[in-house]
């Protein structure tokens, strides 16, 4: 409310007409690469403390999903062909 009021008083000392509609309002994101950084999936497998065949699983995942679709216990369920307790300490173990 504080903002609206703040653009309606500028609007009125610099004879200005500006809008405050969300629908007007965008926000840029850009991708954090400082917590990403530029280490590969594989790099980033190669160091992590987890067995061969969940390194085997979280390859899969990402070969079917890629880095820009969600996906959740059931897409892995279905995927992976596993039931939904391995299921779910798998995205347990890929979220730590």
């Amino acid at each position: 409310m504080a903002f609206r009021g703040l653009v309606a008083m500028c609007n009125l000392l610099l004879g200005e007409f500006n809008v405050l509609k969300n629908r007007y309002l965008h926000v840029d994101w850009k991708e954090d690469t400082a917590y990403w950084g530029k280490k590969s999936l594989f790099a980033r497998l190669e160091t992590a403390k987890v067995n061969v065949k969940t390194q085997n699983n979280i390859i899969t995942l990402y070969k079917v999903f890629g880095k820009e679709k969600i996906f959740g216990r059931g897409d892995v369920v279905s995927v992976l062909l596993i039931t939904a307790r391995p299921a779910t300490d798998l995205i347990k173990k890929m979220q730590a």
